[in-house]
């Protein structure tokens, strides 16, 4: 597993409960490994999750049944992870599937960043609509808001060199990125909900978003409420 992480750049954070590690582009990422236990002839994989593990984002590496091997990987936002103890099993693995992962290596190719002198999107991405803020449909729909804002942003060259100076021009491959699955579209959002909310919080960048993209902002706030425009929050 450690390959894949240093091909992104991880350093481990030096931590006796937790395994953090610090991303190239500055995120943290958790990883955690669960053995399978069984009970009354069923198999649970429990997930503990930790208010002061500070990780933007939270993989899950599954053991197989006999834990002698790797099964899979979970991407848990910090939002699914609400309880102290998350038990995966058949009773909700399909309603997990959208978080599961094969291989790890298929997370960590979403957390790839570019400098943004390469970054120039070459593909358009379409306008979103606002959706119902339900479900997985919103949550892809504030993804596609974030890729069109981000094609919009780099696209303007004052803003390429004012991100430049302000030391953010490490951008997340996965806002350019098409034709991506329905896992890999909610790993992207945790990933663009990160960066916008470094951008926003800048306050350099945030007051040259308002005055010299107001349509940009317009359509943000189909998906952010006013209030929380200038600082993300996760779902």
């Amino acid at each position: 597993m450690s390959g894949c992480l240093v091909d992104i750049g991880a350093q481990m954070i030096p931590n006796k409960r937790t395994c953090v590690f610090q991303i190239k582009s500055g995120r943290a990422l958790s990883l955690v490994t669960t053995r399978c236990t069984q009970h009354k002839g069923h198999n649970y994989w429990h997930v503990y999750s930790r208010e002061s593990t500070r990780a933007h984002i939270r993989v899950v590496a599954r053991l197989k049944p006999e834990n002698d091997g790797l099964l899979d990987f979970y991407h848990f936002p910090n939002g699914v992870l609400k309880d102290a103890r998350l038990s995966l099993g058949a009773c909700n693995a399909i309603q997990l599937s959208s978080y599961r992962f094969g291989t790890l290596s298929t997370i960590t190719t979403q957390l790839r960043c570019t400098e943004v002198e390469d970054y120039l999107p070459t593909e358009t991405h379409p306008s979103a609509t606002a959706v119902p803020r339900t479900s997985d449909a919103w949550r892809l729909a504030r993804f596609a808001a974030l890729q069109t804002a981000t094609a919009h942003l780099i696209a303007d060259e004052d803003f390429r060199n004012l991100i430049r100076g302000e030391r953010l021009a490490l951008i997340p491959d996965v806002l350019r990125r098409q034709h991506l699955t329905l896992p890999q579209q909610l790993l992207g959002l945790s990933v663009a909900d990160e960066y916008f909310t470094r951008l926003l919080n800048h306050a350099r960048v945030k007051r040259f978003i308002e005055t010299g993209h107001n349509p940009l902002c317009a359509q943000l706030s189909l998906y952010f409420p006013k209030n929380e425009l200038a600082l993300l929050q996760r779902w």
